[in-house]
């Protein structure tokens, strides 16, 4: 009975025909013992993407032999895109974990946290205008009296202790005097909808 040999990168596995017996070896004992299964081994089954069809010629990623990186990107896309509401629902769960919450604050504290925030709400000025715009009218309108900032919630009427305390929310930025007084939370939810 001879020798099978199972050959993984540069370790050399031979079973031995006695049951339980296992021997190491190099790559070149390999070759020399058994010389013709090295031209087997060195046959590699071409890639061909499954919804394409493409070959060698496109970008693949290294575990992944059933789609190219195209195809596979695509495939990733439309999964997201379909359990969107899901995904989002746990994110938010996962997000307001008391250790999360615990370690985002103390993040926020520090000089790198303030920096993060603070390119976070100059990017969001660059990318929504039109509601910098309705928020800095709105500013203005209440500054020049213009505007009254009531003591509670038009939702749910809680008295508010310190005026900064509401939030003046837009059902349209292009009507930037049009708003409703909200509590935070009452404004969180209304943007959760």
């Amino acid at each position: 009975m001879s020798n099978v040999l199972i050959k993984r990168a540069e370790t050399v596995l031979i079973h031995h025909p006695r049951p339980n017996h296992l021997s190491y070896g190099t790559s070149r004992m390999a070759d020399l013992l058994l010389p013709e299964i090295r031209s087997d081994e060195k046959r590699v089954k071409p890639r061909t993407c499954r919804v394409c069809g493409a070959g060698a010629e496109v970008r693949w990623y290294g575990s992944i032999d059933t789609h190219c990186a195209e195809c596979w990107k695509a495939r990733v896309r439309r999964y997201y895109r379909d359990t969107k509401p899901e995904r989002q629902e746990y994110e938010r769960s996962r997000a307001m974990l008391p250790h999360r919450v615990a370690m985002r604050e103390a993040y926020q504290q520090t000089d790198a946290g303030k920096a993060a925030v603070a390119r976070a709400h100059k990017a969001s000025q660059v990318r929504y205008p039109e509601k910098r715009r309705a928020h800095v009218t709105v500013g203005n309108a209440v500054r020049d009296g213009k505007l009254i900032k009531p003591t509670a919630c038009e939702r749910c009427h809680v008295d508010s202790s310190a005026k900064r305390a509401l939030h003046a929310h837009h059902h349209d930025y292009n009507k930037p005097l049009d708003v409703e007084w909200l509590c935070g939370t009452c404004h969180r939810l209304e943007h959760r909808k």
